[in-house]
């Protein structure tokens, strides 16, 4: 299978991009961002996408420290839209697009699924909603486009994310022998590894076409939802961390309680391999082997690079 694949140096493009290469797969991916400076999809052509049979948009810069976060995302928005026209010009059948849960906003339901109506609170969880709704309506008979709502990431990855709740927690218990709780720790927070990300998506290209056309999918596990107390104590217990410190940000005690009985009917032997413990024991080996944890963490929690989804709406979740 020829596969494109955005943005391979981010959190989960890298992964994605190693675990279809290491089945064989021809991956081909493309950056929007080079030496920090933005490179535009939209020089992309629709020559430039014949004979793939996917495209994989994980590509975000919504992220990026030197541009305002909505100007970000209307760039953002500008260049899936137009990855997704080129792909379906050239012919390819399948788009498989990384949304978020962002798009939920708080949850106002006692249990979220893909039918629950979308608020997205960020710039960035408006650009994926726009993104979704629009994907959608250019579907045809021989374009599918498929959603992934991922819930909020965590694990290791050769391009790790910092502003992620779990992996900011580890990353804060590895350098400052503490971890910070947004608010009262009471929120509920739906977690997935990035591998079982990748998982899903092998998946849905492994599934005849008809069975995902157009569909939404929330990533996880209804048994990896767990209040940001919780998961909190995973990782004090795994990193022999004892400095707890809350936070004043006013998150309430409701947060995202997300359910994934969807993902599982379709794909009954799909499991999250991953929860949180395991996770954390993953990023304590992986921190033991890295020399630069002390400074990507540090620039990760840096003011201008905070995202929307630590854990859910301080500012992008992706």
């Amino acid at each position: 299978m020829k596969i494109l694949v955005t943005d391979p140096e981010g959190y989960v493009g890298s992964l994605v991009v190693a675990c279809f290469t290491q089945q064989g797969h021809e991956v081909i991916s493309v950056s929007q961002a080079n030496g920090g400076a933005v490179l535009s999809l939209i020089e992309l052509a629709v020559t430039d996408l014949q004979n793939f049979d996917v495209v994989i948009h994980t590509g975000e810069i919504c992220g990026t420290p030197t541009l305002h976060p909505q100007i970000a995302c209307n760039i953002h928005y500008r260049d899936a839209m137009h990855l997704a026209n080129l792909a379906k010009a050239a012919g390819v059948s399948r788009f498989i697009y990384l949304s978020s849960c962002s798009v939920y906003g708080a949850g106002e339901e006692e249990y979220v699924t893909e039918e629950s109506p979308v608020r997205p609170q960020t710039p960035s969880a408006t650009c994926k909603a726009a993104i979704e709704s629009d994907l959608l309506t250019i579907a045809s008979v021989e374009f599918s486009p498929t959603i992934l709502r991922p819930a909020i990431a965590f694990g290791a990855s050769p391009r790790i994310r910092f502003d992620v709740v779990l992996n900011n927690m580890a990353g804060l218990a590895w350098t400052a022998n503490k971890i910070n709780i947004p608010g009262k720790g009471l929120s509920w927070c739906p977690v997935v590894h990035v591998l079982d990300i990748c998982q899903i998506i092998n998946c849905i290209l492994q599934a005849p076409r008809p069975l995902v056309h157009q569909q939404i999918f929330n990533v996880g596990d209804t048994n990896h939802n767990y209040q940001l107390i919780e998961i909190a104590a995973m990782v004090a217990e795994v990193f022999q961390v004892e400095n707890f410190s809350f936070g004043h940000n006013g998150f309430g005690d409701r947060g995202l309680f997300l359910t994934f009985d969807k993902i599982h009917r379709f794909f009954p032997d799909f499991q999250c391999g991953w929860n949180p413990r395991q996770g954390a024991e993953q990023l304590l080996n992986f921190f033991t082997l890295t020399d630069s944890i002390q400074s990507h963490f540090t620039l990760a929690r840096s003011p201008h690079r905070q995202s929307e989804n630590y854990p859910f709406h301080t500012a992008s979740i992706a």
